[in-house]
């Protein structure tokens, strides 16, 4: 598996260690409370079987979760008609092609 980090973030590099602690446990509080901004709402594409999302941070081996914003999209996933592939860069999320707005929330874990 990649490393995320092969090297210090560059915003790092000219900061004291302090600082560079201050930040971390930030990070971690900001993580406990739920903020960890690994989460997309996306609307399927209407009359299409599959939708890219554009993840700068998307590696292969992570896992998508996902949370239906509306009936339809509930109905799809109990029906195992919904489900995604993580890539370099990008989701690729699999559906049926239904007609009408179907919203989804999609978390990335990994």
């Amino acid at each position: 598996m990649a490393e995320r980090h092969a090297v210090p973030p560059r915003f790092w590099t000219q900061e004291s260690p302090d600082e560079i602690f201050r930040k971390i446990s930030q990070t971690v509080q900001g993580l406990l409370k739920g903020l960890s901004n690994n989460w997309r709402k996306v609307e399927l594409v209407e009359d299409e079987t599959v939708t890219e999302i554009g993840v700068e941070y998307a590696m292969s081996g992570m896992v998508a979760l996902f949370s239906p914003q509306d009936a339809t999209t509930a109905a799809e996933i109990a029906a195992g008609t919904i489900w995604a592939t993580v890539e370099e860069g990008k989701v690729v999320i699999h559906h049926g092609a239904a007609s009408g707005t179907r919203t989804l929330g999609v978390c990335l874990l990994g």
